[in-house]
Order: C-alpha cells, then structure tokens, then sequence
C-alpha cells in the first residue's frame, strides 16, 4: 500500500501518534495501522481533523478536531468583501477586521482512537495481535473532560 514505508519508520523510530490534516486522511491511517497489526490506540493514537459524520461510527472511533465551520464561513466572507472594497477599487490585502477573531477555536472531540501515552511503559509500535471484541477504553478516549 501507500503507506508501508510510512509504517515501517514509525515502527522503527517508537513514534506513538498519527496527527493527520483531515478525518478522510486519518481514517486511511487508521485502516493501514489496523492492517499492520498495530493495536490503536494502545501502540499507536490516531487523529483526525474536521469531525465528519462517520468518524465517530468507525471502530475504533475517531478522535477529530471539531471546526465552527458557520464562524470561519462568516469571517472570512466579510474579510473578503471588505478586501474587495468600493466603486473607487479594492482597499487591499485580505486582513483579519477589527472586532473579528482572526483564529476560531477548535473543540477536541476525544473517541477511542487516542489514548495518554504510559511514559514508564513507553514501547515502540509493533505489530500485536488483532481485537476482537469492543475497545476498552473509555468514552473520552483517556483525555480528562
């Protein structure tokens, strides 16, 4: 697959997280790790980024970062607007407006994809055996609330 030379790095060199752009990018992570026997989250932790529909279906569910996708619209449609400026032509460069957030928070929205690394017991990544039954982490993924 795409990512063997991805996995075999990260097996080798101990690293215990998978931070991914997307939720689509996180999910093909996560099926190429699971494919590799590596156990998520108890070796590796995986995250996405966007907090589609299906992520918190999948098993283990994903651990995403949640997007005010209405605020981030808005914003950024009256700093367009304001950049494009009047009849006497545009007033410049697309900036943040005064009374505007020019960063809109996120929201972690832990599942079971993720888990606290155990820093006495920290082990590379290996391939384990598959799970058979439900993840036994809890709700939240072993992030505090």
């Amino acid at each position: 697959s795409l990512m063997d030379g991805q996995l075999d790095v990260v097996s080798r060199r101990g690293f215990t997280a998978c931070a991914t752009v997307s939720d689509l990018t996180a999910l093909r992570a996560l099926t190429e790790v699971l494919g590799a026997g590596i156990a998520v989250p108890e070796a590796m932790s995986v995250t996405g980024f966007d907090d589609l529909v299906w992520s918190a279906v999948v098993r283990p569910s994903l651990t995403t970062l949640q997007m005010d996708m209405a605020t981030i619209a808005t914003v950024a449609v009256e700093a367009l607007v304001a950049a494009i400026g009047t009849d006497s032509g545009p007033r410049g460069p697309v900036r943040p407006l005064p009374g505007r957030p020019d960063r809109v928070p996120m929201r972690l929205i832990a599942r079971q994809s993720t888990a606290r690394p155990d820093a006495a017991n920290a082990q590379p990544a290996h391939p384990v055996p598959a799970r058979t039954g439900p993840n036994q982490n809890d709700s939240n993924g072993g992030f505090p609330t």
